[in-house]
C-alpha cells in the first residue's frame, strides 16, 4: 500500500537499515512502554487513563519524529558533500576516467553518508542493474532535490551526448551558488 511504501522510501532516505514490518514494530512497542509506564506510575482514574492514552500515542509518534529528523540531518550531509563530489568526478572524467572509475575514485574520497549511496550505486552496477536504473535509485534513496538533479544532467547528457566534466562542473556551481544564496537568506531572517 501506500503508506509502507512512503514508509520504506523515508527509512531508506533517512539511513536506516530497518523493514517497514520493524519499524512498525519499534513504534507499537514505543506506545505500549510509555503507556503501561504511565498506566503503572498513574492510577486507574479517569485523568490516569487520559494519560495513558496521550503517552501511550506520543510513544507511537516519537519514532516518526525521529525517522524525520535523521532523514532531515542525512539529506542536509549528502547536499553539503555534493559539489565536492561533483568536482571529484569532473576531475576524473577529464584526467581520463570512465564515469563508474571516477564514481569508485570519488567514494574512496569522501565520506559517509555520499559514499555510502556512491558504494550502493557501484554495488547495484555490479549485480547488473543499468547506470541510468542505478542513479535514478540513488536518487530516490536520498530525496535530495540536487543528487537529483545532478543525476538528471547526467541522463541528459548521457541521451544526447556532450562534455559529462564541462556539465557537471556547471552542476556544482549552480549547487554552491544555491547554497551560498540559502545562506544570505538565513542571515537576513
Amino acid at each position: 500500500n501506500a503508506w509502507s511504501a512512503q514508509t520504506a522510501q523515508d527509512l531508506a532516505q533517512a539511513g536506516w537499515g530497518l523493514k517497514v514490518s520493524e519499524y512498525l514494530l519499534i513504534r507499537i512497542a514505543a506506545a505500549t512502554v510509555l503507556g503501561l509506564g504511565a498506566l503503572l506510575v498513574g492510577s486507574a482514574s479517569p485523568l490516569g487513563l487520559l494519560i495513558t492514552v496521550v503517552l501511550g500515542g506520543a510513544g507511537f509518534m516519537l519514532p516518526s519524529v525521529l525517522l524525520r529528523y535523521y532523514r532531515s540531518r542525512r539529506q542536509k550531509a549528502i547536499n553539503a558533500q555534493l559539489a565536492e563530489m561533483l568536482s571529484l568526478l569532473s576531475n576524473s572524467l577529464r584526467s581520463g576516467f570512465a564515469f563508474t572509475q571516477a564514481v569508485e575514485l570519488a567514494a574512496k574520497q569522501m565520506g559517509p553518508p555520499i559514499r555510502d549511496e556512491l558504494e550502493r550505486f557501484l554495488h547495484d552496477i555490479s549485480l547488473g542493474s543499468s547506470t541510468d536504473a542505478a542513479l535514478q535509485q540513488m536518487a530516490d534513496r536520498t530525496g535530495s532535490y540536487d543528487l537529483d538533479m545532478m543525476v538528471s544532467s547526467i541522463m541528459i547528457q548521457r541521451n544526447t551526448g556532450g562534455n559529462l566534466s564541462e556539465i557537471l562542473d556547471n552542476v556544482a556551481e549552480t549547487i554552491r551558488e544555491r547554497e551560498r544564496l540559502q545562506g544570505e537568506i538565513r542571515a537576513l531572517t
